[in-house]
C-alpha cells in the first residue's frame, strides 16, 4: 500500500478484523482502537503484529491521542446493531456520530491523508426501487441509519471544507467468519441448540443481498489505493437478492438437515428494512470490481467457522 502507518477503528470486529490481518500481510504498519464491545481480541490473527488500544472514539481526547502519526483511517467503528439503535438511540449517536466526528475533527490538524468510512444500506431506507444506485435517495427509518447518514454527510463535508479525503462505503449484508450476529449467526446458534426446527423472524420474505468479507476487504484497500474514490460513496453488495426463507434453506441443504421444520413470527423489529439488493455498477466501473464471491462458497465458509469456533450443529 501506498499508506505506511493506518488506523482501524473497530478493529477487533467481524469486519475490521480481516482487514486489520490484510493490512497486516501487506506489510503496514497498524494501529488498531477499539471498546471491544462488539469485537473480540481473538478476532484478530496478527493481534502480536499490531498496536491494539482499547478505547472508545466518542471520547475526543482518545482519538486525538490515536491519530497521531497516521496517514489513512478505515473507520468501521460503530453499533451496528438495529434493534439496539431503536432501544438506545443515545448510545447510537454516541458511537456513530460523535465517534465519527471526533475523528474528523482531529483529521483536520494531522496528518491523516483519507478516511474511508463503513457505511451502511440502512441509510436509504425502504427502496423506492431496486437495485439500489447511489443516486437513490436516502430516508433512514432507523436511528442507526440516520446515524451512518450522518456520518457520510459529515464526512464529505469536511472533505469540502478542510481536504480531507473521504469515501463512503455503503455496506448490504456481509457474511463470513467471524460475524457475530445477524441472520446467518442467528440461524446457525438456533440449529446448534434444536435443529428440529427454525424460526425466522417476520415472515421470511425480507430480501437481502449478501457479500463476502473477503470481498469488503478488497474493495477498502482498493479504495484506500485509488484517488478515484475520493469523495465518493459506493454500495456496497453483489447485486443478487434472496429472501431470508431461501437463504434458510440454503443453509438447511448445507448441513444436511432435511427434517428441520421452519417456522416464523410474522413480525419483525422496528427499523427492520423489507427489501435491499445493490446495484453494483459503479464499483465495476471505478474499482474494476467484476464479480463476487458466490454466497455458497461464502456460506460455507461461515458454516465452517461457527462449527469449528462455537458449536457443532
Amino acid at each position: 500500500m501506498k499508506y505506511s502507518h493506518v488506523l482501524v477503528t473497530g478493529g477487533a470486529g467481524f469486519i475490521g478484523s480481516h482487514l486489520v490481518d490484510a493490512l497486516v500481510k501487506n506489510g503496514v504498519t497498524v494501529r488498531v482502537i477499539d471498546d471491544l464491545s462488539s469485537g473480540f481480541k481473538k478476532n484478530l490473527d496478527s493481534l502480536d503484529k499490531i498496536e491494539f488500544i482499547e478505547e472508545d472514539i466518542s471520547k475526543l481526547e482518545v482519538v486525538q491521542n490515536v491519530v497521531s502519526d497516521i496517514d489513512i483511517i478505515f473507520h468501521i467503528a460503530a453499533n451496528a446493531n438495529v434493534p439496539l439503535s431503536v432501544e438506545n438511540p443515545t448510545l447510537d449517536y454516541m458511537s456513530n456520530v460523535k465517534g465519527t466526528f471526533n475523528l474528523l475533527k482531529t483529521c483536520v490538524d494531522s496528518e491523516v491523508k483519507k478516511v474511508v468510512f463503513a457505511s451502511s444500506a440502512a441509510i436509504f431506507g425502504e427502496p423506492k426501487y431496486l437495485p439500489i444506485d447511489e443516486a437513490h435517495s436516502t430516508n433512514p427509518i432507523s436511528p442507526y441509519g440516520a446515524s451512518k447518514l450522518a456520518g457520510e454527510l459529515y464526512g464529505f463535508a469536511f472533505q469540502e471544507t478542510y481536504g480531507i479525503k473521504f469515501t463512503s462505503l455503503r455496506i448490504f449484508n456481509a457474511i463470513g467468519p467471524r460475524q457475530p450476529r445477524y441472520v446467518i449467526y442467528d440461524f446457525l446458534n438456533k440449529l446448534k441448540n434444536d435443529n428440529s426446527k427454525l424460526e425466522i423472524l417476520g415472515t421470511g420474505k425480507n430480501i437481502r443481498d449478501f457479500i463476502y468479507v473477503g470481498d469488503l476487504v478488497k474493495i477498502f484497500m482498493d479504495c484506500a489505493e485509488k484517488a478515484i474514490s475520493d469523495g465518493k460513496a459506493y454500495n456496497l453488495g453483489t447485486g443478487v437478492g434472496i429472501s431470508i426463507t431461501e437463504l434458510a434453506t440454503k443453509i438447511l441443504k448445507e448441513l444436511n438437515l432435511k427434517n428441520t421444520k421452519l417456522t416464523y413470527t410474522g413480525f419483525s423489529w422496528k427499523g427492520d428494512i423489507l427489501k435491499l439488493i445493490s446495484n453494483p455498477n459503479k464499483l465495476n466501473k471505478d474499482l474494476n470490481i467484476k464479480s463476487f464471491t458466490p454466497l455458497s462458497d461464502a456460506l460455507s465458509d461461515e458454516i465452517e467457522w461457527f462449527q469449528q469456533k462455537i458449536g457443532k450443529i
